[in-house]
């Protein structure tokens, strides 16, 4: 369109020079000519003007086109799964989750209503099962972070009766098998039931130390 445009005016201008001025034609061609560009002009104008206006409309009313958050996630997985191995390939946790999400700029995974299992390093069996509302790792999952009613389910075994240790904060530390909270506890085993604050417990041994108790709760079985 461009080209055919300029290949007009070229004939315009060389009718408009090899004419002469009283020419009767030639007036005619200038009353066409003068309607044909000033719609033109206008036209281009408008676009212009437009043009102008739509770039700079967020700048003159003080807007800011909106960038993406740096520290947002960059990874979306739904109803996930990881299983840890050690070195002879037997399995030593797994992690599953509704929703995971991974920052790169932070290198971390965090986790909606995360569930995890822990495996015995001697029958390779389920262990511990944990789960809270929330939770985080950071690269390689050397600690992971929980909130929002934590509860850790140890599963009974033919040496060790089932507990329960509930709480609203945790960290887990998976090689090395401990688990950590300063925040006040409810533990449950049998028919015993302690409350106190700030726990560390090993996952392998089932042992663990109250910073501090509040409440022991003792409630012997009925007599037979």
């Amino acid at each position: 369109m461009p080209g055919a445009v300029a290949q007009f005016a070229k004939s315009v201008t060389f009718y408009y020079k090899h004419t002469p001025t009283n020419h009767p034609l030639k007036n005619k061609s200038i009353i066409l000519i003068k309607r044909f560009f000033v719609p033109i002009t206008v036209i281009t104008l408008l676009l212009l003007a437009y043009g102008i206006y739509f770039l700079f409309h967020d700048r003159l009313n003080g807007n800011k086109v909106p960038l993406r958050n740096p520290e947002s996630p960059n990874i979306f997985i739904q109803d996930v799964s990881f299983n840890s191995h050690d070195q002879q390939g037997n399995l030593t946790a797994t992690i599953n989750a509704e929703l995971a999400t991974y920052s790169k700029p932070k290198d971390l995974m965090q986790f909606t209503q995360p569930d995890i299992t822990s495996y015995s390093d001697l029958t390779h069996q389920p262990s511990w099962h944990i789960t809270s509302e929330k939770g985080q790792s950071n690269k390689n999952n050397t600690i992971i972070t929980l909130s929002g009613n934590v509860q850790f389910h140890r599963i009974a075994t033919s040496a060790s009766p089932a507990m329960t240790i509930q709480t609203s904060q945790a960290v887990i530390k998976p090689k090395q098998s401990i688990a950590s909270t300063d925040q006040p506890v409810i533990i449950q085993q049998q028919h015993s039931t302690i409350r106190g604050s700030g726990l560390t417990a090993n996952l392998k041994t089932g042992d663990y130390t109250l910073q501090s108790q509040t409440q022991g709760e003792y409630i012997p079985e009925p007599s037979p």
